[in-house]
């Protein structure tokens, strides 16, 4: 996956977070899963689907704390 496409929804996680949350985001490793990789019991895991020209999903890892309080506020 380019850079090019994997950057904006980077940008606007954060700018959602941001505003919506009143939180920064700080970025980890940006990566290709290998399927059957990373054991992720401890995450909850968003993904964003892309079709089109460009086919592909993305997914989002935050630890299980991060992702109950992002819901609870």
């Amino acid at each position: 996956m380019k850079a090019e496409y994997i950057n904006p929804f980077i940008d606007s996680v954060s700018e959602v977070f941001k505003s919506m949350l009143n939180c920064e985001v700080h970025v980890g490793k940006v990566e290709i899963a290998e399927p059957g990789g990373n054991d992720c019991s401890q995450y909850i895991i968003g993904m964003i689907g892309m079709s089109g020209t460009v086919r592909g999903l993305i997914s989002m890892k935050l630890p299980e704390k991060t992702a109950i309080a992002a819901v609870g506020k």
